[in-house]
């Protein structure tokens, strides 16, 4: 029995670990991107089924083994309950935002299969993150200045063309100005809706 406690207790510390470690450093699997988003996404979703799996085999043999009903047994019970509870409510993990300048302007783009958050900040950077359908993740940044009502951008490395190089805010909207002409980005202020 104890060997059997401890083979659990393994494979119930060890996926909880790594989907805490993993959740923490989103900010870091976006900006990779492609296949390996996909990769991480299955690692995760396997600790979290095998956690799931020696979390139910625990409580089934509390419920049927006297034997299983000590101390050890109830503690790891209980630490399982709180690494769900702090994992769903967001406990455990840490805000990314709070290792970057604050948000000077703050936008979204929701379209029907991806959703796009535009961050310009106060130390005159800016990032994107297009998260969309099946593990698709794009993440692009640069720096950007003002001037009058007119944002001035420039790309660290992928130009994002429904952006352009300048931008206007008009009634809670963005637009780019391309050749004179203002051009719908369908990006809106704020933060997004849930509208897809």
């Amino acid at each position: 029995m104890a060997k059997k406690l401890k083979r659990l207790a393994f494979f119930l510390i060890v996926p909880s670990l790594i989907l805490l470690i993993s959740s923490n450093l989103a900010f870091y699997w976006i900006k990779l991107a492609g296949f390996s988003l996909l990769i991480i996404g299955t690692i995760e979703l396997l600790a979290f089924i095998v956690f799931a799996i020696s979390a139910l085999t625990l409580i089934i043999r509390l419920i049927r083994y006297t034997e299983w009903r000590k101390t050890r047994s109830y503690i790891l019970l209980v630490y399982g309950m709180v690494f769900l509870a702090g994992y769903f409510s967001s406990t455990f993990i840490i805000d990314s935002e709070k290792f970057f300048s604050p948000v000077e302007y703050r936008a979204c783009y929701e379209g029907t299969m991806n959703t796009s958050y535009l961050s310009f900040r106060k130390d005159g950077t800016f990032d994107d993150y297009n998260i969309g359908f099946f593990a698709y993740a794009r993440y692009i940044n640069g720096t950007w200045t003002q001037k009058g009502d007119t944002l001035e951008l420039k790309y660290s490395e992928e130009k994002l063309d429904i952006l352009g190089d300048k931008l206007v805010f008009i009634n809670g909207k963005i637009f780019s100005i391309k050749a004179d002409s203002l051009i719908d980005t369908r990006y809106y202020l704020g933060f997004c809706n849930g509208l897809n």
